[in-house]
């Protein structure tokens, strides 16, 4: 079964309906895609009612945090401080070094705090954002993909593209093969490596792939399970914080963002049916 979820007009009510439909199929299922044209718009009312209901403690037997734990997995925005404009071919030197400034103390901040985050509930692996900014996200002399991307979309804005699309057919794992060769000079950003066959677990979130059309940045990702409530909406927050992020560092506008799920899971198991049913009609009701 592919289940299309057309797209929303903001992320709150991306998760929203993912998760409303894929409860009306069944709670499970394959092949999900779902989108947003504003990645970094929030319904107030939505998030008041996740905020609700997902936090430590919220539901015994699950280790559940916050939304903006979640998120910061992904993108942790308290150590970036954005400069207020994003960068162009034309901005004055001073500018690109204060851009450069903060993204560079964004990657060495989060680095230097990676031991003391792996001891905490879930990390022991690593964070998705480690993994991008560290890969393979717990060696030392590993790469940062992140930095790489940000260069080479800069380097493509230079040139005047308005259009590209970034080696998508990547599906993970290979930054960490010395054979491989790339086939454009922006990859997608790799979370897995070939050889993980954990059937579930960190990471579930495998592949992030970057396109530009038309002068926007687009972003899709690729969860093997998409854990609905338990940290569907904090990923979708995390990966339109992180878009935003890459936007403003390299001069394109912040496009669609998309997911794909190979498995959606609406957590019947943990929740129960009737428990998602109310948190859907609650969430729908405070929607603004």
């Amino acid at each position: 079964m592919v289940l299309h979820i057309p797209e929303q007009p903001n992320l709150s009510l991306m998760w929203l309906e993912t998760l409303r439909q894929v409860d009306q199929a069944g709670g499970r299922v394959v092949n999900v895609l779902s989108s947003t044209s504003a990645p970094t718009v929030e319904d107030p009312g939505i998030r008041t009612v996740v905020d609700e209901w997902v936090y430590p403690g919220a539901r015994p037997g699950l280790t559940l945090h916050s939304v903006d734990t979640v998120a910061g997995t992904i993108f942790p925005p308290s150590r970036y401080r954005s400069p207020g404009y994003a960068w162009s071919p034309d901005l004055a030197d001073e500018q690109v070094r204060v851009l450069n400034e903060r993204a560079e103390r964004l990657y060495t901040r989060h680095i230097t705090s990676l031991p003391t985050l792996m001891r905490f509930d879930g990390n022991s692996r690593g964070t998705y954002f480690s993994r991008m900014v560290k890969w393979p996200g717990r060696f030392a002399g590993d790469v940062n993909q992140l930095k790489e991307r940000v260069d080479a979309l800069r380097s493509k804005n230079r040139l005047g593209w308005s259009a590209a699309n970034f080696n998508d057919i990547v599906v993970g794992g290979e930054a960490d093969d010395p054979d491989y060769e790339e086939l454009d000079d922006v990859r997608g950003l790799q979370i897995l490596q070939p050889k993980d066959r954990r059937e579930r677990g960190f990471p579930c979130l495998v592949h992030i792939d970057l396109t530009v059309l038309d002068g926007q940045l687009h972003m899709l990702a690729v969860y093997r399970h998409q854990l609905l409530i338990t940290k569907g909406y904090g990923n979708i927050l995390g990966l339109g914080r992180l878009q935003q992020f890459i936007a403003e560092q390299t001069g394109y506008t912040p496009g669609e963002l998309a997911i794909q799920a190979t498995l959606a899971d609406a957590e019947y198991k943990g929740w129960g049916q009737g428990r998602v049913t109310a948190l859907i009609e609650e969430a729908t009701a405070a929607a603004t």
